[in-house]
């Protein structure tokens, strides 16, 4: 049997130096976008420079109840959809050096969408519209659906 790695993460710690080279804004298509450019060097020693668009934050649960609250957790956006992320601390160790560090791991799942019970039938919501600041495109169909049917002009008389 396969392990299934549907909504799992696992991030470590990098194996070599990573630099911030850059960071910023990047505007596609009317939108902002935070990002950073980080200089890294591969394997075989040639370095290179990655773009890392933000998902949203994330943060520190620092008065945990329970065992079972993530040390890490937020809503982030990955592939245009909402989670949540939930990240708890663990030692590993790391086999090439013989080191023990550490890792976040956990698991992505759904946003809770309780608030969308008000949405209209085309699953608007004026509260996640200014919650996100969008305003949504109005597509072709709703155009369509909108606007009043026109009765075709009937010129024969009845009798």
């Amino acid at each position: 049997m396969e392990f299934d790695n549907t909504n799992r993460v696992s991030l470590f710690q990098p194996r070599d130096k990573k630099d911030i080279m850059f960071d910023g804004t990047i505007n596609c298509d009317g939108t902002d976008v935070k990002a950073i450019i980080v200089k890294a060097t591969s394997r075989d020693g040639k370095p290179y420079r990655n773009v890392y668009i933000s998902a949203g934050p994330i943060y520190l649960n620092e008065n945990k109840e329970k065992e079972t609250i993530p040390d890490v957790g937020g809503t982030i956006n990955l592939l245009g959809m909402a989670k949540r992320i939930g990240l708890y601390w663990k030692d590993y160790l790391d086999k090439s050096t013989g080191e023990t560090k550490q890792m976040l791991s956990g698991s992505l799942r759904e946003v809770n969408t309780d608030y969308l019970a008000n949405a209209n039938q085309n699953g608007r919501n004026e509260y996640l519209d200014a919650k996100n600041g969008t305003t949504p495109q109005i597509t072709q169909a709703e155009v369509t659906q909108e606007q009043p049917k026109e009765e075709e002009m009937n010129d024969e008389i009845p009798f």
